[in-house]
């Protein structure tokens, strides 16, 4: 149904927005540097994200379970938002979108050049 579909999407948002502030709220109270509340929220996401990838793997078909794990692992991931997402604002702030578009293009290239590649190294291309 649409909130099956919609409810991963609304709740990365919702990550996003609860880690933004609490990120801010530490940072603000000068108990972190900058970097460590990075370090520690992109951890989050992306361990919390893999470790609920884990768990989707080993839930075999039940769907229910399935559905929960995805749900919090888009939860988690919005955690990268104050991870390493503002990167570019804190290196940068009057380049940061120039910074991040440029660095977004050069990652972007993997998904280029790696479809080739195998082409390249298998029989059947």
């Amino acid at each position: 149904s649409g909130l099956v579909t919609g409810l991963p999407n609304i709740l990365e948002a919702a990550g996003g927005i609860s880690s933004s502030y609490f990120a801010d709220k530490i940072i603000n109270s000068k108990k972190l540097t900058v970097t460590a509340v990075r370090k520690i929220f992109n951890s989050i996401a992306m361990y919390g994200s893999g470790l609920c990838m884990l768990g989707i793997t080993a839930s075999g078909c039940d769907l229910t379970l399935i559905i929960a794990l995805y749900c919090i692992l888009q939860y988690v991931n919005g955690f990268k938002y104050s991870g390493y997402n503002v990167t570019h604002v804190d290196m940068c702030p009057p380049l940061a979108g120039i910074l991040f578009g440029l660095t977004n293009s050069i990652a972007s290239l993997t998904g280029i050049i790696a479809p080739n590649m195998v082409g390249a190294f298998t029989a059947s291309g």
